[in-house]
């Protein structure tokens, strides 16, 4: 019995897999993150500046400071990484994956052992997990995006909320408020839509057997309080501006409408409570001595102090991406419900989905010919499988929902849902103990495979100039369609471009410079050169007039020089044609462009029908930074 506990325990170090390939994933990639990354990245940077050239006090106000659109809490994760890398951004992103991927899988893992599944399959199973697209990228096929964060504390809120216990102890208590508010920190909506129907069934099914109902009001009122505070600050003493700007009239009239909302509930609380309060005898039992009320008031504390200096922005950001026109050009094109589905299963990995349905099928005939054993026995499962069951059944139906029924369908709107789906199989799988070593063998298996495969996809040797997905069908089955590959190559086309520019400032034929640039990842991605113009001290900005058009280009008066890529196609065209052909690409696809697109279209028009000079404005010079390429620096005649 010893030596097989000893098996057990020794079988904890293979959950260091997890960390190992996520280390050795970003030691081979030599790209900086893009996109929505970079935002973080920018923030984090900023922090990090204070803090090295010893301004103390702006670093303590930076800390709050410091974010994006997004008012998310992501870039003070990277923070600490950036202060032991000394500011290396590839080693920062590295530690940031490399310890949230630990977390995400050492939370699963403790998920299955609070579950009652034995060590080694909970081992097994959690790095078959751990090592899935969905926790080492979170979903997303570019590093470093606020997901990676955002699935280890949901897993961890998640792990808490399972023991029936939860706020009898201070020490699980604290932990829940530890992980809750960090989600919310993380990821506020995703986090709310999952989190809430979860901690509203366990409070009515398991907690309210030892908290009063009264002391269940009690706590409830503090994040009810403290979004109302959030809500009434911004209306009074007049409405902010960070609120109408969003879309106004419309913006302003929604926010009122959910003031309005969220002051009934309060005030319809607040009456529950006092009568309460007064009729001690109605709905009132004495409560077993909890840490329920401080829980909530400490976490909703917490969270009203970060996002009161930007609830504005918040608000903005959140209408933006659901019902406002930031994202309009994802609205069209969207998929059928059946294709929704096939790329959720494709991009989770198809053999592990597939996998995953044929042993549960195992298990429910091996148990449908059991006397003793129903796989979808309730009454007699464990107190915390059925917790688990309670918090899936609660949790999964809003972000399905959503992913269905809005232009919101990338993959990592799902991907914590297919997260809890796989933990929540394998343990059914695993608490089969008459099928215990065939599920093994079989999960064992596909741990194996995928580990082959991903090797493989980390070490093959090819250059490759972006994320590009796997190549190889038996490697997308195994690993998922979009599980991206590091970036490995000889020549660096930010670099170039940077030198380019930095010495044609070095000349004086600039100091300011705009950047016409599409949403593009390759050749270059704008988030990114943005952040490398300004590590590089070059003053550099997104072009983003109110009204170009192709008939009206009078806002290029207030630039002083800008940079425009062009492709070898567009660079040797005559400009006869390259007008009629951005022109009719223009008609075409008006609907399905962003806005960083549009722009950068119609100045291209307007360099091909030969108008700069009308705007008082030269082609000064053309660089091919790399292969196919061209930078173009366009500055103000003097």
């Amino acid at each position: 019995m010893k030596n097989l506990n000893l098996k057990y325990e020794l079988s904890l170090f293979l959950l260091l897999l997890a960390p190992l390939f996520s280390f050795i994933w970003h030691l081979e990639n030599f790209q900086f993150p893009i996109s929505d990354s970079v935002e973080y990245l920018d923030s984090a940077y900023s922090i990090y500046l204070f803090l090295e050239k010893g301004e103390y006090l702006n670093f303590l106000i930076s800390i709050f400071n410091e974010r994006g659109w997004r008012p998310i809490a992501f870039q003070l994760y990277i923070f600490p990484f950036m202060i032991l890398s000394s500011g290396d951004i590839l080693s920062s992103v590295l530690m940031t994956h490399v310890f949230f991927n630990t977390l995400s899988t050492v939370m699963i893992y403790k998920i299955f052992r609070s579950l009652s599944i034995n060590t080694y399959s909970s081992v097994i199973s959690a790095l078959v997990i751990g090592l899935s697209f969905n926790i080492m990228f979170g979903g997303q096929p570019i590093p470093l995006f606020a997901e990676v964060a955002f699935i280890a504390f949901l897993l961890g809120s998640i792990y808490f909320l399972i023991k029936s216990d939860l706020f009898k102890t201070r020490r699980n208590s604290r932990f829940f408020v530890l992980f809750f508010t960090l989600t919310i920190l993380t990821r506020p909506i995703e986090g709310l839509i999952i989190l809430l129907p979860a901690l509203g069934i366990l409070i009515l099914k398991r907690y309210g057997n030892y908290i009063s109902l009264r002391e269940i009001l009690g706590g409830l009122f503090y994040p009810i309080f403290f979004v109302w505070l959030l809500f009434f600050s911004r209306i009074f003493p007049e409405v902010s501006s960070s609120v109408i700007k969003v879309d106004p009239p419309y913006s302003e009239e929604i926010f009122f409408y959910l003031t309005y909302f969220v002051s009934i509930i309060l005030f319809f609380l607040i009456a529950i409570i006092l009568f309460l309060k007064i009729k001690k005898n109605i709905f009132y039992a004495k409560s077993e001595v909890n840490y329920f009320k401080r829980s909530f008031f400490v976490s909703s504390l917490v969270l009203w102090i970060w996002y009161t200096p930007r609830f504005g922005s918040l608000y903005g950001w959140v209408y933006d991406t659901s019902i406002g026109d930031t994202f309009s050009y994802l609205k069209t094109d969207i998929p059928s419900y059946s294709d929704l589905i096939l790329s959720a299963i494709k991009n989770n990995g198809e053999i592990l989905t597939y996998s995953i349905i044929f042993l549960l099928i195992i298990s429910f005939f091996a148990t449908l010919f059991s006397n003793k054993d129903k796989l979808f026995d309730f009454k007699n499962m464990h107190t915390r499988f059925e917790n688990f069951s309670l918090i899936l059944l609660a949790s999964i139906p809003i972000p399905i929902v959503l992913y269905f029924s809005t232009h919101q369908i990338t993959y990592r709107k799902i991907s914590p849902v297919m997260v809890l789906l796989a933990i929540f199989a394998l343990a059914l799988i695993l608490k089969n103990h008459r099928l215990n070593y065939l599920n093994n063998f079989f999960i064992t298996s596909y741990l194996f495979l995928h580990i082959t495969f991903l090797t493989n996809h980390i070490y093959k040797k090819e250059e490759n100039i972006t994320w590009t997905y796997n190549s190889n069908k038996i490697s997308k089955m195994v690993l998922g369609y979009h599980y991206p590959k590091p970036i490995k190559f000889t020549v660096d086309r930010y670099e170039n471009l940077i030198n380019f520019l930095k010495n044609e400032r070095n000349k004086n034929f600039y100091t300011k410079l705009t950047l016409v640039l599409k949403d593009d990842e390759y050749p270059i991605e704008r988030y990114l050169f943005k952040f490398m113009c300004r590590t590089n001290n070059l003053q550099c900005k997104f072009f983003y007039p109110q009204n170009l058009s192709k008939e009206n280009f009078s806002e290029l008066n207030s630039e002083e020089a800008l940079l425009i890529i062009l492709s070898e196609e567009h660079y040797v065209m005559s400009p006869k044609a390259l007008s009629k052909k951005i022109s009719l690409y223009i008609e075409e696809n008006s609907e399905k462009m962003s806005v960083a697109d549009i722009n950068a279209y119609n100045f291209l028009y307007l360099m091909s029908k030969g108008q700069l000079s009308e705007h008082n404005f030269q082609l000064k010079k053309c660089y091919n930074f790399i292969e196919n390429y061209y930078g173009c620096l366009i500055r103000k005649i003097p």
